[in-house]
């Protein structure tokens, strides 16, 4: 068994795979309690990962911000304000849960439970590695369009719930952006299904293999280029990100859709929110970016050395592991060096920011060294998260007006023309 030619895809395939051959075990005779308990297992594991994403991600999006304008951001609560998105989820933990006395109790409630619950469905379908998914749906693309949709029934059921004409405006204003941006972003994705021949995310990052200049993106050009660029913006539009935030426009409705919320339900809009932000930043790599597959541009050859031949993690795994592995743990030891002189030639004392940052480096050489695909999947993902985060604290917010007009008038006629142009260079050539 390889990293590349797997006996089994997900976690429903490995299911099958072990009651085929233990036949006489207790999940052959009992496979629905087997798959119970892993559904539940599973669940548990993707509540945890994105609890854990959050709370890094928030405090990362304060750190960057605070240094793109010249300030410290969290310092202390914590090393370094590190404790910080913790607290802050003690603090929301315990605040108490109001209720409008005029709302509608049940949608109130229920709304911010339905919005998480569809980014945390999100999760099942992506793949991480070769083998690494939940479950390798073979509609896997129009599953994951249709949990960005459904994520619009929470919206609407939290600005009318509230029974707050700043909320239900909220919510109104993100069923018109999100309809409209589902057009554009599932126009862009189309050409990739056409070309691939499979709905199937695993399937389409599969087919990427091969290096720097076989990911789509770098196909087709400059039509797939473009399909990326109008994919990803309206991605962000879809997860209300800046410049896209009309929905919870503090200038005009207070907070939107969430305004009457507070305490956990208040933390679940935005836990919900940056699991899309992961979600569509691993879907835009999954399309276009490669995937869990490296670029091939290290000029050393292919499964080198002895992790190749001795590991089952790996052993898919090409363009020189070992190698790469040992030039971080290098970088590391430099990256110490110069930052150590540079803190004593400008008088700065940051010794132990800068050993904490060479640690990072070499912890995040070993973990590629133990699971190449996933780190290189999600290596992908976060930098596409980091540039939404850059985009958030460089950019004004859009006018209703300009949201639209972009939409309608630039992002679906491109990529019609675009859909058009990659079905008939395919088709000829």
């Amino acid at each position: 068994m390889t990293g590349s030619d797997p006996a089994f895809h997900d976690v429903p395939s490995f299911i099958a795979n072990y009651v085929q051959n233990h036949p006489d075990s207790l999940t052959a005779h009992h496979p629905y309690v087997a798959l119970s308990l892993t559904a539940i297992g599973i669940c548990v594991a993707i509540i945890s990962f994105i609890a854990v994403y959050a709370m890094a991600i928030i405090y990362l999006e304060r750190k960057i911000c605070a240094h793109m304008q010249d300030r410290l951001g969290p310092m202390r609560v914590g090393w370094h304000g590190i404790l910080q998105s913790l607290v802050d989820g003690v603090k929301l933990a315990l605040k108490e849960d109001l209720t409008p006395d005029q709302a509608d109790w049940i949608l109130f409630k229920a709304a911010p439970f339905v919005i998480f619950a569809t980014s945390f469905a999100a999760f099942v379908v992506i793949p991480v590695g070769p083998w690494q998914v939940l479950a390798d749906m073979n509609v896997g693309v129009l599953y994951l369009v249709a949990m960005g949709s459904i994520v619009l029934i929470g919206s609407v059921m939290a600005g009318w719930g509230s029974n707050n004409k700043f909320a239900l405006y909220g919510a109104m204003r993100a069923v018109a952006m999100v309809v409209s941006y589902e057009v554009p972003a599932a126009l862009s994705i189309l050409p990739i299904v056409v070309i691939t021949g499979s709905l199937s995310l695993r399937d389409i990052a599969a087919a990427q293999e091969g290096g720097l200049f076989h990911w789509h993106i770098f196909n087709y050009p400059p039509f797939l280029f473009i399909a990326f660029i109008i994919f990803y913006i309206s991605t962000l539009a879809e997860v209300n990100r800046t410049p896209f935030d009309l929905p919870e426009a503090e200038s005009e409705l207070v907070a939107g859709y969430h305004t009457e919320y507070s305490g956990i339900r208040w933390s679940f809009f935005f836990l919900a929110e940056y699991a899309d932000m992961l979600v569509v930043s691993m879907m835009g790599t999954a399309l276009f970016l490669g995937g869990w597959h490296t670029p091939k541009l290290l000029p050393f050859g292919e499964r080198t050395g002895w992790l190749a031949g001795h590991s089952f993690a790996l052993s898919g795994m090409a363009d020189g592991v070992e190698m790469l592995v040992w030039w971080v743990m290098i970088l590391a030891v430099a990256w110490y060096l110069i930052g150590y002189l540079w803190s004593w030639y400008s008088r700065h004392d940051d010794h132990d920011l800068i050993v904490v940052q060479a640690l990072l480096l070499a912890g995040l050489g070993g973990l590629y060294f133990l699971a190449p695909h996933f780190m290189v999947f999600m290596g992908k993902s976060l930098f596409l998260v980091f540039v939404m985060i850059w985009l958030r604290w460089t950019l004004p917010r859009f006018r209703i007006d300009q949201l639209m007009y972009m939409c309608w008038k630039v992002f679906i006629p491109f990529a019609l023309i675009n859909f058009v142009a990659v079905t008939l260079w395919y088709g000829l050539s």
